[in-house]
């Protein structure tokens, strides 16, 4: 049994491009042994067909944001939720199966052209270094909840919002 981070992990040992990587049972990530930089937490998730992964350096830096938008409705068929993750922090693979999709002047979604699943919320600002990852793409939990809700005033009518996070009409 490995220890790391004063927790006891007892996950299976996997060897990936020589470094060990196993899962930390109590919070879910891989977490990967560097020589370097020491122990280094790694969120994993996938799309519905596994046809598109997703990797993300380090702890959330951001708690996720539910967007009730009419834009974000459309797009995943309810209301988006996702994290803000440092472009430098996140690795795809499988990306020649993302299609993206110009909603706006500044504003590309991804979803996955094999199953349909929604990916991503990505500006296109100058200097803007963030994605939007949809949290529904994670594998396990990831030890964080909806920090706001935003758009509220377009949300459908057939839910209602009553976790207690903040509402707003706008970001």
């Amino acid at each position: 049994m490995k220890q790391g981070l004063g927790s006891k992990c007892n996950g299976e040992t996997v060897m990936r491009d020589g470094l060990e990587a196993f899962t930390v049972t109590r919070l879910r990530p891989t977490v990967l042994l560097t020589e370097k930089r020491g122990w280094v937490f790694m969120f994993k998730g996938s799309c519905l067909c596994g046809g598109v992964t997703i990797h993300v350096e380090g702890e959330f830096e951001h708690a996720p944001e539910a967007c009730h938008c009419t834009q974000c409705r459309k797009q995943s068929g309810h209301f988006l939720s996702a994290v803000n993750v440092h472009r430098s922090k996140l690795t795809v693979t499988g990306d020649e199966h993302v299609t993206w999709y110009q909603s706006s002047d500044n504003v590309r979604r991804g979803f996955c052209s094999q199953c349909g699943a929604t990916l991503f919320w990505k500006p296109e600002i100058d200097g803007y270094e963030w994605t939007a990852v949809a949290m529904g793409l994670f594998d396990g939990p990831t030890g964080t909840r909806i920090a706001k809700h935003t758009f509220v005033g377009d949300k459908g009518d057939y839910y209602d919002i009553n976790d207690g996070a903040p509402q707003s009409d706008a970001f």
